[in-house]
């Protein structure tokens, strides 16, 4: 058996895939907004800017100064969004990093609130800390799933709002890494890829065919066979990204 295994780990190792991200420029390394769309609300803060800067992670990120204009609108500001194409029934893993920085000396009491939605599902809200500490950073991760009921379409956005002028700027929202991925089939330890560590799961539920699959070992069988055999080693390999 030991040997069988070594045998797999080698064919597991020749040809890593990669995981097929939806979402276009989420990492917004290409220095702008290309592949989303930014609208300002009509009573936004008519200094407000939204763009691609050097942000709290070390990389390029979107980011904007939300607000009203001198209307007094509440949660006022803009939606960054784009159109994705998804399978209807299939569930979506949707990711990404998010930030509000309060840029002045004192405590904030208006940090303001970024949501993110699929259509009219709300994914994930953010609401800033009350107060946000004067010169401080929060930080937020989205870690969402989403199926949706029918193939087509779908607008992907994050709404940056705030209910006060905001024109110095006192308040930063950010954004970064917005993902939309498939979950891989082979990741028996929900993670996010699969690895090595998915590999030693799925080594150890492997029987052969036609042998009921052992309890627990479920989701090692890829093939829906009811057992864990070579086909369901034929998916783990598609499947194999390595540690991501």
């Amino acid at each position: 058996m030991r040997g069988i295994v070594l045998v797999l780990m080698a064919a597991v190792l020749i040809a890593p895939a990669a995981l097929a991200d939806i979402v276009v420029n989420g990492d917004f390394e290409t220095g702008d907004l290309t592949g989303w769309t930014w609208t300002p609300d009509e009573h936004a803060e008519p200094a407000m800017v939204a763009t691609v800067a050097w942000g709290p992670w070390g990389s390029d990120a979107f980011r904007v100064n939300p607000g009203c204009d001198a209307t007094g609108e509440p949660d006022s500001g803009g939606t960054l969004s784009q159109m994705v194409s998804l399978t209807g029934g299939t569930e979506y893993s949707i990711t990404g990093d998010l930030a509000i920085e309060d840029t002045g000396g004192g405590e904030n009491y208006d940090g303001g609130t970024i949501t993110v939605m699929l259509n009219d599902t709300l994914l994930h809200e953010f609401v800033s800390p009350w107060p946000l500490p004067g010169g401080e950073t929060a930080f937020d991760t989205i870690d969402a799933v989403y199926t949706p009921p029918a193939s087509g379409d779908y607008d992907f956005s994050v709404r940056f709002t705030r209910s006060h002028r905001n024109e110095t700027p006192a308040i930063y929202h950010w954004a970064d890494n917005l993902s939309i991925v498939l979950p891989e089939p082979g990741d028996l330890d929900g993670d996010g890829d699969v690895d090595l560590d998915d590999f030693n799961i799925f080594a150890g539920c492997m029987t052969g065919p036609d042998v009921p699959t052992t309890s627990g070992c479920e989701p090692a069988d890829l093939h829906a066979d009811g057992d864990v055999d070579l086909a369901d080693f034929a998916v783990f390999q598609m499947a194999f990204t390595g540690s991501i």
